[in-house]
C-alpha cells in the first residue's frame, strides 16, 4: 500500500490497505507491528486525501489498540509530520505543539536550523501557532524559513505524501496572508 501511496495511487492503496487489514482481522491478528504499519499508512494516505479527522482516527484507533506496545507505537509515530498536520487542522493543537516542540528541539540539536526536516517542524509549529491565534509566532516562523524550505525542497525526490504535504503547509500560509490582506482592506 504505501508503494502505491509514494506514486499518488490513493485509491489503489486504500484498497490493498483494507483488504490487508480486513484479512487480519479475520484471523485475529491485529495487534503487531504490520497493522501499526497499515494504519500509519492510512494516516499518511488520509492527509495525502485531506481527510484529517480520517487520518486522527486511524491514529487513535492504532495507539489505543497497541497500548501495550507504546514505544513500538511511538517509533511509528513520533516522527510522523503527516500525523502532526492531522493533529493541527482536526483541532488538537496542543497535542500537535507538544509533539512538535519535542521534535524541534531534537532536529535543531541533531542537525542544524537550515535542515529539510527541522525546517519543515518549524513550519509546522507556525501553522499550530496560527491555528491556536498566535499570528506573531506563526509569521515568525514562516519568515524564518519559507526560503530555506522551498530551496531544499526542491533538492530532494518526493513520495506522493510528502509532496501533498508541502502543499498543505503552504496553503496553510497562503490562506493566513490573505485574511491578513483581506482584514486590513476591509
Amino acid at each position: 500500500g504505501e508503494i502505491l501511496l509514494n506514486q499518488g495511487r490513493i485509491r489503489d492503496a486504500e484498497a490493498i490497505i483494507s483488504k490487508a487489514i480486513e484479512m487480519r482481522k479475520n484471523f485475529h491478528v491485529e495487534n503487531d507491528i504490520l497493522a501499526l504499519e497499515l494504519y500509519k499508512t492510512l494516516v499518511d494516505l488520509s492527509c495525502s486525501k485531506n481527510d484529517f479527522k480520517a487520518a486522527v482516527e486511524y491514529y487513535d484507533y492504532s495507539k489505543k489498540y497497541l497500548n501495550d506496545e507504546s514505544y513500538i507505537h511511538n517509533r511509528f509515530y513520533s516522527r510522523n509530520n503527516n500525523l502532526l498536520i492531522a493533529l493541527i487542522f482536526s483541532g488538537r493543537k496542543d497535542e500537535a505543539n507538544k509533539l512538535i516542540e519535542s521534535l524541534y528541539k531534537k532536529y535543531s540539536e541533531k542537525f542544524n536550523e537550515d535542515h529539510i526536516d527541522t525546517i519543515e517542524l518549524r513550519l509546522l509549529r507556525g501553522i499550530a501557532q496560527i491555528q491556536s491565534g498566535n499570528h506573531l509566532e506563526g509569521y515568525r516562523d514562516y519568515q524564518f524559513c519559507i526560503n530555506r524550505f522551498l530551496a531544499a525542497r526542491s533538492e530532494y525526490s518526493m513520495s506522493y505524501s510528502k509532496k501533498q504535504r508541502y502543499r498543505q503547509i503552504l496553503e496553510s500560509y497562503l490562506t493566513f496572508f490573505s485574511s491578513i490582506y483581506k482584514t486590513k482592506h476591509e
